[in-house]
């Protein structure tokens, strides 16, 4: 084996070519408290979605109620289930800097869209295009 040099190191380290990062959070973001009022306002949301979910696993657990009660119960607790997932993770977007940014095509999302669906991944245009926030995630990373 050879041994090499700091300097050797160095200028090889300095050719050795490096993929730049993409960069997702955009010039115009929200401000800390702007992220901050999405962050109560989701945590809030996440509160009453788990109390839901607590109260339809009790109407689950109980043989007291009809068949078509259960099959209710069972469908809305798939629903709150899945809004929590989306809720978290976009908790987990402001934790991390990137909540706000469309994942289709990597602008802002206005704050009305926030307001009105505060989980959501992308803009209006996105949304209105079609665009699929799963299938943009998923493709990003194939790639």
């Amino acid at each position: 084996m050879r041994a090499t040099t700091r300097r050797q190191m160095k200028s090889a380290l300095q050719n050795f070519p490096v993929r730049k990062r993409r960069t997702t959070t955009p010039a115009a973001g929200y401000t800390k408290a702007e992220l901050e009022e999405f962050k109560l306002a989701m945590e809030e949301m996440a509160s009453q979605i788990r109390q839901d979910i607590k109260a339809h696993n009790r109407i689950l657990d109980t043989n007291t109620q009809s068949r078509e009660e259960q099959n209710q119960a069972a469908y809305f607790l798939n629903r709150q289930t899945e809004l929590l997932r989306h809720v978290e993770s976009a908790m987990t977007r402001i934790r991390m800097g990137v909540f706000g940014v469309c994942v289709g095509c990597g602008e802002k999302i206005e704050k009305e869209r926030l307001l009105a669906v505060p989980h959501t991944q992308l803009c209006v245009d996105c949304k209105n295009n079609g665009r699929s926030a799963r299938r943009i995630t998923a493709m990003s990373t194939t790639q």
